[in-house]
């Protein structure tokens, strides 16, 4: 990471891989050091992070999958332990009408509102 001259902050991100591995809760601690010609605020030189899994649904607890298409989709949640898997665009998932809960929402790469 570079912060450029008169600069007072830097962003960097890092991504995490999904695996089908039940792990645990996985914790990582970024440390920042000193270097030469600057020093690091000893309360605020490290960040530290925590991973945990997400639920792996079987069979017996979905009672159905919705999926979206590539176009815009209105998806409404309307009962117990259903799956919205929306398309690639901008999506409505609604989970506002009679949901009791249970539910995997799943947005996509668009602008999704969940309600």
């Amino acid at each position: 990471i570079v912060i450029e001259e008169g600069a007072t902050e830097a962003t960097f991100t890092l991504t995490g891989i999904a695996d089908d591995e039940l792990e645990g809760e996985e914790t990582d601690t970024l440390n920042l050091l000193p270097g030469a010609g600057f020093t690091i605020d000893p309360t605020q030189s490290s960040v530290t992070t925590t991973i945990t899994d997400l639920p792996i649904a079987t069979s017996a607890d979905i009672s159905q999958v919705i999926f979206g298409t590539t176009e815009v989709n209105v998806i409404e949640i309307n009962s117990i332990s259903q799956i919205a898997l929306p398309g690639t665009l901008n999506n409505i998932i609604d989970t506002s009408i009679d949901s009791e809960g249970g539910n995997l929402i799943y947005a996509s790469s668009g602008d999704d509102t969940l309600i």
